[in-house]
């Protein structure tokens, strides 16, 4: 940890969280390399697993269905944290200016699922 302290100076340690990947879209054998990564970091109420997955699973099959997907995105990696109170997706694409067209007037997370 050290060398991360030194390299982002005034880094601040909130806590661990433990998560496990849910499900990833995107093929591996997509060589692409990311110009931007964003991620939403989602904290429900409560525990509750299931909720996770719903949650999860609603964003999955709405990017799955959307009928134009955005073509910069690489892959969206969703995880869930191990006590039920969090999904955090990780999400690559290959420049700020290609996530910024696909979220457009949606950057305000209110097409997402509620928590």
């Amino acid at each position: 940890m050290n060398e991360i302290d030194a390299a982002v100076p005034g880094i601040e340690r909130l806590g661990l969280g433990r998560f496990q990947r849910c499900r990833s879209t995107g093929s591996a054998a997509d060589a692409r390399t990311p110009g931007c990564v964003a991620i939403v970091d989602v904290e429900f109420d409560g525990p509750d697993a299931d909720r996770q997955r719903a949650w999860s699973d609603t964003v999955f099959e709405a990017m799955e269905g959307d009928p134009a997907p955005h073509p910069g995105l690489i892959p969206a990696h969703f995880h869930v944290s191990a006590d039920g109170t969090r999904v955090l997706d990780y999400a690559e694409w290959e420049s700020a200016g290609a996530h910024a067209d696909a979220v457009g007037d949606e950057g305000d997370s209110s097409a997402l699922p509620p928590r």
